[in-house]
């Protein structure tokens, strides 16, 4: 028998150096390692949210993108000028004549999600209080043929720039007595 008490001492050594050793492998490698690497995977996680984030606000700039090449301006001048001259160009390309165009100031309006039923009081406060657009309004009358008046009406209810078109009017006076003096008036508006 005592021929197996150094062995047994000899092993239980072994045992308890190799419980020992692992449990320093795991305090001073192991955990930090699996926490680290916990971390790393967290980290994948949240580069995946913000690239598919990224990808969304790619969709969303491109759709601001095209909205904004509907715009004419920023700057209330500009966008009278360009809206002024695209439209009595317009008129004058469809061949009418004594084009006049006219506009109006720009009137400010308020964000119509703030009057919405369930609105927060507070949000909808915050939204009344800044102006979110401005509409400008044009008027526009010219003199032609019954075909270039239509096609004038038709290529300003077809422009990208002009938001509405909120009164045609076309006044035929007597055609086969004067069949060059149709007269259309139209009030586009201008969402800026």
């Amino acid at each position: 028998m005592k021929r197996f008490i150094k062995p047994a001492i000899a092993a239980a050594l072994c045992l308890a150096a190799g419980v020992l050793g692992w449990k320093a492998y795991r305090a001073f490698y192991a955990d930090e390692r699996d926490a680290l690497l916990q971390q790393i995977r967290g980290f994948r996680a949240d580069a995946a949210s913000y690239e598919k984030e990224l990808d969304k606000q790619r969709a969303v700039r491109e759709r601001l993108n095209a909205i904004a090449s509907t715009t004419l301006g920023k700057q209330f001048p500009r966008v009278e000028h360009r809206l002024r001259t695209g439209l009595s160009r317009v008129g004058q390309d469809a061949g009418l004549t004594e084009v006049v165009v006219s506009s109006s100031a720009a009137e400010t309006q308020r964000n119509p999600a703030a009057t919405a039923k369930g609105m927060n009081t507070g949000m909808s406060k915050r939204l009344t209080r800044s102006a979110e657009f401005a509409i400008v309004k044009a008027q526009v009358k010219g003199t032609g043929s019954l075909p270039q008046v239509l096609q004038a009406l038709a290529t300003y209810e077809a422009q990208p720039w002009i938001h509405r078109v909120q009164l045609r009017h076309i006044f035929l006076p007597l055609v086969l007595v004067f069949p060059d003096r149709s007269t259309l008036r139209v009030i586009p508006q201008y969402l800026y």
